[in-house]
C-alpha cells in the first residue's frame, strides 16, 4: 500500500510557553537543582506529519500543549493518541558531576536544530504513512527518534555544556521487533476476511492495542490454534510494528487499491448500481453464506464498474435483512391480531346462526335439510343442534 509521500523536514519558529531561554547572542545560563520537574525545560518538538522541526521551553515538564511527550530516559514506545502527532522530548541534564541544570542560549538551540534536521527526516521517511494522512510507528522510525533523543542530553563537565554525540545508532535488541504485515504475508491464512470489509473506523478499532500485543497478533495467535497451522506466534516480549498500516494493506490489496468508499455513501450518489448485482431474492430469508456471497459480487462489481472500493457492504446487507425480518415480525403480529379479531367474529357469528336454526326448528315448518341448506349445515348437524337444545330446555324444566 501506497501512503501519501513524507514530506521535507523544515524549521519552524521557536515555541516559547516561558521565557527562560538565554536570547540571541546571550550564553548559556545555569539554574541550581537536580529535579527535572521542578525548573524550566528546552524542549525539540517535531510534527510527524507535516514535518516541521523547532525548539522551545516550557515552564516544567511535560506541560507542553498537542505533543505526545518522551523523556530522554523513557524505553517505552509512545502511542500516537487521538490527534496528537507531534512528538516532544526534552533537553535532559547528566548532573553526575555538576548539580547545575544549565538552558542553552537561543543561538545554540538554533545550531541544535539545524544538525537535528536529517535525523528528523529519517524519522518521517520511516514512519508508516496511511492512506488518510495518518502516520504509524516504524522500527526504523522509532529509532531514529531514539538518536534524537539521546542527542539531548547535555554533558556538564568543567567546561561549557555540550550535548551528547549525534549518532545512529542500531536498536540494540532487534530481535525484539516483529512487524505486523510481514506475518499476515507469510501465513494469508491468518487474515481475517472481515477485514477486507471494514471502514477507516471499525479498521483502526481493529488494529487497537499497544505495541506488544496489537489486537490483529492477538486474533492471529487465536486463529492459529483454531486452524491449526502449526504456526506459533509469540505474545509476549515482541514488538509488533504497523498494525493499522498491516490492515489498511491487506484491504487495500484486497479491493484492488481502488479508492475507498462507504456502501452507503455510494448508493447514495448510484442508486441504481445494485439493480443487477444484488441477486438475493428475499434479503429476510438469506442466511449468513448468501450474504457474503451477495457482498463479494457487489465489490466485485463496484470495483469493476467504478473503480471503487466499496467497504462496510456485509454490515449494509446484515442491517438490510435485520430490517427487512423485523417488517416480517411485525406483519406476523399484525396478522395475528387481525386472525384472532377475524375468530372472535366468526365465533359470534356461529353463535347466532345457531340460534336461528334452533329458533326455525322450533316452528316445524321445514325439514331439517331444508333449513341446513339455508345455514351452510347438513341436515345431520341441523338435528343435532336442535335436539340439543331441546335437552337442555327439558333440563331447566325438570
Amino acid at each position: 500500500m501506497s501512503g501519501p509521500t513524507p514530506p521535507r523536514v523544515t524549521i519552524g519558529d521557536p515555541v516559547q510557553l516561558t521565557n527562560a531561554t538565554p536570547r540571541k547572542g546571550h550564553a548559556d545560563r545555569p539554574t541550581y537543582g537536580r529535579h527535572l520537574d521542578r525548573h524550566p525545560v528546552q524542549f525539540v518538538r517535531l510534527d510527524l506529519i507535516s514535518g516541521r522541526l523547532c525548539w522551545g521551553d516550557a515552564p516544567v515538564w511535560p506541560e507542553i500543549p498537542g505533543t505526545v511527550q518522551t523523556s530522554a530516559t523513557a524505553v517505552d514506545l509512545p502511542p500516537l493518541r487521538g490527534g496528537a502527532r507531534q512528538m516532544a522530548a526534552p533537553l535532559h541534564q547528566d548532573t553526575y558531576h555538576r548539580p547545575d541544570i544549565c538552558l542553552l542560549g537561543a543561538d545554540r538551540m538554533d545550531a541544535l536544530i539545524a544538525d537535528l534536521v536529517p535525523t528528523a527526516q529519517r524519522v518521517v521517511d520511516a514512519l508508516y504513512r496511511l492512506p488518510d494522512g495518518d502516520v504509524e510507528w516504524s522500527p526504523a522510525a522509532w529509532q531514529a527518534w531514539q538518536d534524537i533523543r539521546h542527542h539531548l542530553i547535555i554533558i556538564r563537565g568543567d567546561g561549557a555544556p555540550e550535548l551528547s554525540p549525534l549518532e545512529q545508532d542500531d536498536d540494540p535488541d532487534p530481535s525484539r521487533n516483529r512487524v505486523v504485515l510481514a506475518l499476515f504475508e507469510d501465513h494469508p491464512e491468518l487474515i481475517n476476511p472481515a477485514w477486507v470489509d471494514m471502514t477507516d473506523r471499525d479498521l483502526n478499532a481493529a488494529a487497537a492495542g499497544d505495541v506488544y500485543r496489537p489486537r490483529p497478533i492477538a486474533y492471529a495467535a487465536q486463529r492459529a490454534k483454531e486452524i491449526g497451522t502449526g504456526v506459533r506466534i509469540p505474545t509476549s516480549g515482541l514488538r509488533w510494528w504497523g498494525s493499522r498500516h498491516a490492515l489498511y494493506t491487506i484491504r487495500a490489496r484486497a479491493n484492488g487499491h481502488y479508492p475507498v468508499r462507504h456502501i452507503s455513501d455510494f448508493l447514495a450518489e448510484h442508486p441504481g448500481a445494485l439493480a443487477s448485482t444484488d441477486a438475493l431474492a428475499d434479503v429476510a430469508d438469506a442466511d449468513d453464506a448468501q450474504i457474503a456471497a451477495a457482498a463479494e459480487r457487489i465489490r466485485t462489481t463496484i470495483a469493476a464498474g467504478y473503480g471503487v472500493a466499496a467497504v462496510g457492504i456485509l454490515d449494509h446487507l446484515h442491517a438490510r435483512r435485520a430490517t427487512a425480518r423485523q417488517r416480517l415480525r411485525t406483519e406476523t403480529a399484525q396478522t395475528a391480531r387481525a386472525l384472532a379479531e377475524a375468530e372472535a367474529e366468526v365465533a359470534r357469528l356461529r353463535r347466532r346462526r345457531d340460534l336461528l336454526v334452533i329458533r326455525e326448528g322450533a316452528w316445524g315448518e321445514q325439514t331439517h335439510r331444508q333449513i341446513g341448506q339455508r345455514a351452510g349445515l347438513s341436515h345431520t348437524m341441523v338435528g343435532k343442534l336442535i335436539a340439543a337444545a331441546q335437552q337442555q330446555e327439558e333440563g331447566q324444566d325438570g
